[in-house]
C-alpha cells in the first residue's frame, strides 16, 4: 500500500514537469493569443467614449516665482476659472471617474516654475501661462487619454513681490454647547510676515485667524490657517503668509447662574432710626466654572447698622467669594440699599429766600423755582429753623436750570429722613445802557446871523 502512493506521486512529479519542458514555445505563444482576444473582447463589449468635465484651474510651485522675487498679482481672477477637459475612455473608467471623490481630483494646472520672466518689463505685467490638465492618481486602473481641452493658457499678472510684517487678529465661528461659554480666542503669535504684489501690499489692513468653536464644552486648541484683508474688508488671494498657521486655543467654561441670597444685618441703628428695608441688586449672577461641582447661592457679608444715619448705598466686593467658589464672572459687585426711617419726625418748612448761594458769579442772578422746602426731621424736638442755617454750592454752574444739595447744620442727635435738594434757576445779568442825550443844533445859517447882528446893533445904538 505504502509503495502505491510513492508510486502515485512520482508519476505526478513527473506529469507536471514533462507539462512546463515540452513545447515551450507553444505555450507562450497560446498565452500572448489569450490575452489578445481578451483586449478584443473587451474592446467589443466596452468601446470607448468621450466625456466632458470641468476642472478649477490652480497654481503650483508658487515658491518658485516668489525665491526669484515675483509674485501672481490676479490670482483672485482665476477663483471661479475652470477648464473645458474631454476624456476618452471605456464605460466603466468613465463611470468611476464621474465619481465625487475622482471627479473632485481632476485638475488644470499653471506651473509658475516654468515661467520665464521679463526683468525689463514695467512691472506688473501680463504673460500667457500654459495650463496642463491633470486626473487623478488612482486613474492607472483604466486606460484614459485625454482628447482635448479648453482653454489651454491663461493671462496671469506678474508682479514683484513685497513683505510687510502684520499684527494678527483672532476671531471664533461657532457657539459652545448649550450650557457653556466661550472666552476671547488667544494666541502666541501676534504678527507674521505677508508676501505679496508690490502694487497692492499696501492695501493690507490686517490677517484674520478663525477658530471654530462649534459645540464645544472644554477648551479648543487649533493650529488655523489665516486670510488677508484688505481696507475695504475684502479678502485677498494670492498672499504667501509665514508661518502659514499658527496655535490658537479659546477657553470654553461652563456657564452658571447663581443666586444671590438675601444680605442679613447686624448690629442697631441709633435711636432716632428704624429699619424700612434692605434692597439688593443683582439678585442673581452668570459665572464660569471650568467644573459642575459649583454652589448654588452666593451669602453675603453682614450689614453692619451701627454707623447708619440715613438711606445709604453699599457696594459689597464678592470677588474673593467668587475665587474661593472656583467661579469667574463680570459682576463683582452687589449693590445693597439700605432704606432707614425717622422716628418721631417733624416737618419743617423753610423759606427758600433764607437759603444762603455760595460761589455765584457776579455776573449771575439766581432764582428759586419754589418758595419753601419741607423737611422732615427726627431725634430732637421744637428745632430753631434759623439754627438750621441752609446753603448751596453754585459753584462752576452755568445759566440754566438745576437741582443741587442743600447743606443744613443740624443739632445732636438730629436726623434727617433723606438727602434734600432744591431746584434753581441760574440767569445772566442784564446792564440797560444810559439813555443818549439829544444834540444841540449849534449852527445857523447866514440870514439868521445877519438879522442877530442888526437886532445886537440897534440895542446898544
Amino acid at each position: 500500500m505504502k509503495n502505491n502512493n510513492v508510486n502515485s506521486s512520482h508519476h505526478l512529479l513527473r506529469g507536471i514537469k514533462n507539462f512546463f519542458s515540452r513545447d515551450l514555445l507553444w505555450k507562450i505563444f497560446s498565452l500572448v493569443i489569450a490575452v489578445f482576444m481578451w483586449f478584443l473582447v473587451m474592446n467589443t463589449i466596452n468601446p470607448t467614449e468621450i466625456k466632458t468635465f470641468t476642472a478649477p484651474i490652480t497654481f503650483e510651485n508658487m515658491e518658485a516665482l516668489t525665491e526669484k522675487g515675483y509674485i501672481v498679482s490676479n490670482i483672485q481672477d482665476f477663483d471661479s476659472a475652470t477648464v473645458t477637459i474631454k476624456v476618452e475612455a471605456s464605460r466603466p473608467a468613465l463611470d468611476a471617474l464621474s465619481k465625487t471623490e475622482n471627479k473632485n481630483s481632476i485638475k488644470a494646472k499653471i506651473d509658475l516654475s516654468k515661467i520665464e520672466i521679463d526683468q525689463n518689463s514695467n512691472f506688473p505685467y501680463t504673460i500667457t501661462a500654459a495650463i496642463v490638465p491633470s486626473l487623478p492618481s488612482n486613474s492607472y486602473l483604466y486606460n484614459y487619454d485625454i482628447s482635448s481641452y479648453y482653454p489651454n493658457g491663461a493671462e496671469i499678472e506678474i508682479d514683484k513681490a513685497a513683505t510687510r510684517t502684520i499684527p494678527v487678529e483672532l476671531a471664533t465661528y461657532g457657539s459652545p454647547m448649550s450650557g457653556y461659554v466661550a472666552d476671547d480666542a488667544t494666541s502666541d503669535t501676534e504678527e507674521v510676515e505677508v508676501t505679496g504684489p508690490n502694487s497692492i501690499i499696501n492695501t493690507v489692513e490686517k490677517v484674520l485667524a478663525t477658530i471654530d468653536i462649534t459645540n464645544a464644552k472644554e477648551t479648543v486648541n487649533k493650529n488655523c490657517t489665516m486670510t488677508v484683508y484688505d481696507t475695504n474688508d475684502t479678502a485677498l488671494k494670492g498672499f504667501i503668509i509665514e508661518p502659514e498657521s499658527i496655535n490658537v486655543s479659546v477657553v470654553i467654561k461652563k456657564n452658571n447662574v447663581i443666586k444671590i441670597e438675601e444680605p442679613v444685618t447686624t448690629g442697631n441703628l441709633p435711636d432716632q432710626l428704624e429699619l424700612l428695608s434692605i434692597e439688593y441688586s443683582p439678585k442673581s449672577i452668570n459665572a464660569t466654572s471650568f467644573n459642575d461641582r459649583v454652589p448654588e447661592s452666593i451669602t453675603l457679608p453682614p450689614i453692619d447698622l451701627t454707623s447708619i444715619t440715613k438711606e445709604t448705598t453699599k457696594a459689597i466686593d464678592i470677588s474673593d467669594i467668587l475665587e474661593k467658589a472656583g467661579l469667574e464672572a463680570k459682576t463683582k459687585k452687589i449693590n445693597v440699599t439700605i432704606k432707614v426711617g425717622v422716628k418721631s419726625a417733624e416737618d419743617y418748612v423753610i423759606p427758600t429766600s433764607t437759603i444762603k448761594a455760595v460761589g455765584l458769579g457776579a455776573n449771575y442772578n439766581i432764582n428759586f423755582v419754589d418758595d419753601e422746602i419741607t423737611l422732615e426731621i427726627g431725634g430732637v424736638n421744637n428745632i430753631d429753623i434759623a439754627t438750621l442755617t441752609p446753603m448751596i454750592d453754585v459753584t462752576n454752574l452755568s445759566e440754566g436750570k438745576h437741582t443741587v444739595p442743600l447743606k443744613i447744620n443740624l443739632p445732636a442727635n438730629a436726623v434727617i429722613s433723606e438727602d434734600p435738594v432744591v431746584d434753581i434757576e441760574i440767569t445772566a445779568k442784564t446792564t440797560t445802557p444810559p439813555e443818549k442825550i439829544p444834540e444841540v443844533e449849534t449852527t445857523l445859517d447866514i440870514e439868521s446871523t445877519t438879522e442877530l447882528n442888526e437886532i445886537t446893533t440897534e440895542n446898544f445904538n
